[in-house]
């Protein structure tokens, strides 16, 4: 599933405000060079606008009072001691920040279709083994105002195509990454912050996103027996 888009008029106003009236690109990704880490290989990161920390985490499938301090490192399965995933929250400039070491809840539409489905804005980017997956979804409303995905690029290379706010931006910067965090910080007005992965963070955890999602049989096994699968719709728009 290569390069995929939501083509919606909000969606082309979003991709249009990366560029002033010059045509030139006005994100700043120097900031973010710190994401290309190999230890943030496999990130989630979602903003949310309207909704409150504790909605966010039940979203996740989480219970809000389960939860403990932990680093990102900690976050990946050692908080309670098992192979769990896990969700890190926070709330900067009064929008509710999650984020997934290895994990890819945030970066299912049907989870951000839920979290705004009251109201409220929603934009989240998942990437993993240096961008062989690279999401970006953005909801307002609890609708899917854009999305964006890509499994085209492998180590090192730049995807076949590219969403807006990737052109002509540096190897240098990380393909995709840093730049999609800095248009986090100009869409969603909030800064993404090294030291929320570097220091605790209230973490809770969460099951895999597929026990959240509808089921549907897709068909038999050899022995007679259904398929069951999370629906495939709920991953797309």
């Amino acid at each position: 599933m290569n390069a995929v888009y939501t083509d919606s008029p909000s969606w082309r106003r979003f991709q249009a405000k990366v560029r002033n009236e010059s045509g030139e690109l006005m994100l700043d990704t120097r900031g973010y060079r710190w994401i290309k880490d190999e230890r943030y290989d496999a990130v989630t990161i979602a903003i949310a606008e309207g909704v409150s920390e504790d909605a966010v985490i039940r979203t996740y499938g989480g219970d809000p009072g389960s939860s403990n301090l932990a680093t990102f490192d900690q976050s990946i399965g050692m908080v309670n001691g098992d192979d769990d995933f896990h969700l890190q929250t926070l709330t900067a400039g009064g929008l509710v920040v999650a984020i997934e070491n290895n994990g890819w809840t945030g970066a299912v539409a049907e989870i951000a279709r839920r979290a705004t489905a009251d109201g409220g804005r929603w934009l989240s980017v998942y990437w993993n083994g240096a961008i062989v997956n690279f999401t970006v979804i953005y909801a307002v409303n609890g609708t899917i105002e854009g999305w964006y995905n890509d499994r085209s690029c492998g180590q090192g290379k730049k995807p076949a195509s590219t969403p807006e706010w990737d052109e002509g931006v540096s190897s240098q910067e990380g393909w995709s990454i840093a730049p999609s965090l800095a248009l986090m910080e100009h869409l969603m007005g909030v800064k993404i912050m090294e030291e929320w992965f570097t220091t605790p963070q209230r973490t809770t955890r969460i099951p895999d996103v597929d026990s959240l999602l509808p089921q549907v049989v897709l068909g038999k096994n050899i022995s007679g027996g259904d398929i069951i699968q999370s629906d495939p719709a709920a991953w797309t728009p």
